[in-house]
């Protein structure tokens, strides 16, 4: 159910032999690309980013079996098996060497209410859709029933009519939940307002 297989592809450059390993994965961890402070993210430009052929270079190289030594090759990563529930975790954390401490970044994220999966055919991507997320500032929640949106704090349900779309700073999401478009489910529940 929230389970699913990674896929990493390495190829050597030099003898051109492949190894491919599998992962179980349990939630998807997102990393900011480089330094790029004030750079707006959509979750799905992370998950591309997540996925996109690494050119494995100078400090990057990897061991290649084969050759028995470091090489230079290419890396890419898909997914096997997709779950039928995502659990994307972004990583709004960077280690400062310099001070020795974790330091928050507060990046601006698009939160896509659509994303997609590549597997490892391509013609079979594998499409999600937003239906909870938890905010880092004072950790409240947003989760959608069949329509609208509600924000839950402190044992308090209300309607959220502001656009969930994008976010800032502290606003972020931490944790985003997606449902994979061919899961059929009961009957939504709906929030009663009125208690």
């Amino acid at each position: 159910m929230f389970g699913g297989i990674l896929l990493t592809h390495v190829h050597c450059s030099t003898c051109h032999s492949n190894k491919v390993k599998r992962h179980k994965l349990r939630k998807l961890k997102l990393a900011f690309p480089g330094d790029q402070k004030g750079t707006r993210f959509s979750v799905q430009s992370l998950i591309d980013f997540y996925c996109a052929t690494e050119l494995l270079t100078d400090n990057k190289m990897h061991f290649c079996g084969k050759c028995g030594g470091l090489r230079e090759g290419v890396r890419v990563t898909c997914f096997e098996t997709t779950p039928q529930y995502l659990v994307v975790v972004m990583k709004n954390c960077k280690f400062d060497p310099k001070y020795d401490i974790e330091d928050k970044l507060m990046q601006s994220i698009s939160n896509n209410e659509i994303v997609n999966l590549r597997t490892k055919r391509s013609e079979s991507d594998k499409r999600y859709t937003l239906y909870a997320s938890l905010i880092h500032d004072h950790y409240y929640s947003l989760a959608k029933d069949s329509e609208k949106w509600y924000i839950s704090y402190e044992g308090k349900v209300t309607s959220q009519d502001e656009e969930v779309q994008t976010a800032d700073g502290s606003r972020a999401p931490c944790v985003l939940f997606y449902r994979r478009a061919d899961i059929t489910e009961g009957i939504t529940p709906t929030f009663d307002l009125q208690r």
